[in-house]
């Protein structure tokens, strides 16, 4: 692979080793103000606990075109979750966005729609709204102290291994099978099983 001058918005990080061999790159304490490098090769991309604010930038799909995990958790992440992300559905595996209270928003229809996203984090931030339908390949779903609103019955469909929804009032409603058997599954401070509007007892499928 070739590095190629990607330029773009200041306040993004760059790579912490700069190998053209280099395909697993830990990106680790952002320095404000550089510009990107892209890295073709590079497949997982880990900023964790650093001072990087401001929404999640363009410049992932634009100069890291091949990434299959990344790990931007614990920042001062802001604004919405991002749409364009659809840019790297074919190979995405692993999202974790957990612990950016400043992200806010739904969650993308095209997220849902990402063929190979096995595991997503978006515990502790604004997320709010309705789970979209889909995940094919979700594994794992965490979502623990979020706005999400409404039943999960948009991860009907998906072959969850481990969920986290607790603490997230909004939620309520009938709760799937792939949902209620999944390992983790704790409905502690949400509705789920209740009716979303008034009445008692309980409701799932």
């Amino acid at each position: 692979p070739r590095f190629a001058r990607c330029e773009g918005a200041g306040g993004w990080p760059r790579p912490e080793r700069g190998e053209e061999s280099e395909t697993h790159t830990h990106i680790l304490n952002p320095v404000p103000a550089l510009h990107s490098f892209q890295l073709s090769a590079v497949k997982e991309m880990d900023i964790t606990a650093s001072p990087l604010t401001g929404p999640i930038p363009k410049l992932i799909v634009d100069c890291f075109p091949s990434l299959h995990k990344m790990k931007l958790a614990d920042l001062r992440l802001s604004g919405p979750f991002p749409d364009w992300l659809q840019g790297l559905a074919p190979r995405l595996d692993y999202l974790k966005v957990n612990a950016n209270p400043g992200l806010r928003g739904a969650l993308p229809a095209s997220w849902a729609a990402a063929p190979t996203l096995f595991w997503l984090d978006v515990s502790n931030t604004g997320a709010s709204g309705p789970v979209p339908a889909g995940w094919p390949s979700l594994g794992v779903f965490r979502a623990s102290k979020t706005n999400l609103t409404g039943d999960l019955l948009g991860l009907a469909g998906a072959p969850l291994q481990v969920v986290s929804i607790s603490n997230a009032p909004g939620l309520c409603g009938p709760v799937p099978a792939s949902v209620r058997w999944a390992s983790g599954y704790d409905p502690a401070g949400t509705r789920l099983g209740r009716p979303c509007v008034g009445g008692g007892g309980e409701a799932v499928v």
